[in-house]
């Protein structure tokens, strides 16, 4: 099991390090998500412009420093190398928060237009002694930026968040941000937060001010949770833990549980379907956003309640950590991985991996189980 931790090790580090440098602006799989919403599962893309990081190793000068400034504060500081980094106005950057330490300060900005707020353009600097250390930012230039008056009012954009995601309002203070579309346009909208208590879905809902188009929907909820032994541990020996969202947005844009417009609550997804016996053996969702809470029991046999359930959640975390992990080394769709739906990347689709507890007669990708002694 060494070889893995140790896989797991490097893997993190090339994810971390994967990022540093802009995204490529051709893949779609980068800037957009479909997410299933509702009872009637409507299909609904987000979309976070393009992102640069970069990193400056023990550090570069800021511009109030280049310009005999002395004292300056971590905020006018990051503020006057993003200006001058990304080529932008003072007035188009807008400070949202910020936390230090004794060694480090990170502050966190959003563009703004027209004194307007971009929902997703952002930005943040990180600085240690009074030198810039790293900075990210997704802001954008737009073609065009819709006027500041909204057409529809309050409560008509309330009314088209209810009906899109099937929740209801929760009274949460509405607001007007501008949000940065796709086509390179910015249009104003209504932001409003609608939950639903029978599916325990709450949203955070961008209503175009001017159609009504929802344009953008942000969960409040865990996508996804799993207890389960982490990727760089070896064994139930060294602990479980409750991961959250652990899918790599670039290898698994949908995340796990969607492929198509089929989004599954049980371990089976686009990657990986997790199984004893036979494939209709999965292992369901414990509680709602699929989240999968099974306790190990030691005490009792590997193949009784709740550790079935518990090693099939297990498998089904490994097989998919192990597929977004080796997709950032090249085993991806091009190269005949192994997925349901290629995303529209062309190639052999329905080629996910079967990961049984049992054997069956396999077929595509299959992996069997033993039991941990």
């Amino acid at each position: 099991m060494a070889p893995l931790a140790k896989l797991a090790t490097i893997a993190l580090m090339i994810v971390s390090g994967a990022i540093a440098a802009p995204w490529d602006t051709t893949s779609r799989h980068m800037t957009h998500r479909v997410r299933s919403v509702g009872p009637q599962k409507a299909q609904f893309q987000s979309y976070h412009p393009p992102s640069t990081f970069e990193t400056f190793g023990e550090g570069i000068d800021h511009p109030l420093t280049k310009r005999g400034v002395k004292d300056a504060s971590s905020v006018d500081a990051a503020k006057a190398f993003l200006e001058s980094k990304l080529g932008v106005s003072a007035d188009s950057i807008s400070h949202k928060s910020g936390s230090n330490s004794d060694v480090t300060e990170h502050e966190y900005f959003r563009q703004q237009l027209n004194g307007i707020p971009v929902a997703n353009a952002v930005a943040n600097v990180a600085l240690k002694n009074n030198k810039v250390v790293s900075y990210g930012a997704s802001f954008v230039k737009p073609k065009s930026i819709a006027p500041t008056t909204a057409t529809l009012t309050k409560e008509q954009a309330i009314a088209k968040a209810e009906a899109a995601t099937g929740g209801k309002y929760n009274q949460w203070p509405t607001a007007i941000e501008y949000f940065a579309k796709d086509s390179d346009h910015v249009v104003l909208s209504h932001v409003v937060q609608v939950q639903n208590a029978e599916s325990g879905e709450w949203y955070e809902a961008f209503v175009d001010a001017s159609t009504g188009e929802v344009v953008n929907l942000v969960s409040f909820v865990a996508d996804a949770s799993y207890r389960v032994v982490p990727f760089t541990s070896q064994s139930p020996d060294d602990g479980f833990a409750t991961v959250t969202d652990p899918q790599d947005t670039t290898s698994s844009p949908n995340g796990w549980h969607q492929y198509g417009t089929t989004t599954t609550t049980a371990t089976s997804g686009n990657n990986v379907i997790s199984y004893k016996s036979s494939t209709t053996g999965t292992t369901s969702q414990s509680s709602a956003t699929n989240n999968y809470n099974y306790v190990f029991n030691s005490a009792v046999s590997p193949a009784t309640s709740p550790n079935v359930d518990a090693a099939r959640v297990n498998a089904f975390y490994v097989a998919n950590m192990i597929h977004d992990v080796t997709y950032r080394y090249g085993f991806d769709e091009t190269s005949y991985n192994f997925q349901q739906n290629n995303n529209g990347k062309g190639l052999d689709d329905k080629t996910r991996i079967f990961f049984g507890g049992w054997t069956p007669i396999g077929r595509l990708g299959f992996l069997k189980l033993p039991v941990f002694s």
